[in-house]
């Protein structure tokens, strides 16, 4: 009997370690070009290294690791923007411009 309790609660805590990892979904888009589809935004899960890309769509999808809710959304030229996605499966992001932080990155190229 204690090995059937035993497999019983070792099941339960692996279903309950697969349930708290969540799904994320989305779309970016660029607000300085008629809210464009934005390719190659970097969407990322600050203090990890789980994220990637937008693709061609400005799509991205990927499963937020364990007791992280929140995304940081950027691309050079335009704001960061960083985003609370507790309790969603899909968000929609809009990304504006940022003339200084453009600048600060060509100089800093430019100098090297």
């Amino acid at each position: 009997m204690s090995k059937k309790l035993f497999l019983n609660v070792v099941l339960l805590l692996i279903s309950i370690s697969i349930n708290a990892q969540t799904a994320i979904k989305g779309k970016v888009f660029d607000g300085a070009m008629n809210n464009e589809p934005m390719i190659g935004a970097s969407v990322q899960v600050p203090g990890t290294s789980v994220g990637g890309v937008t693709d061609l769509d400005g799509a991205f999808s990927f499963t937020l690791p364990q007791g992280k809710s929140v995304i940081q959304v950027s691309m050079v030229g335009y704001k960061t923007q960083v985003i609370n996605v507790k309790g969603k499966s899909y968000v929609e992001v809009t990304l504006k411009e940022d003339a200084e932080g453009w600048t600060r990155w060509l100089s800093s190229a430019m100098v090297r």
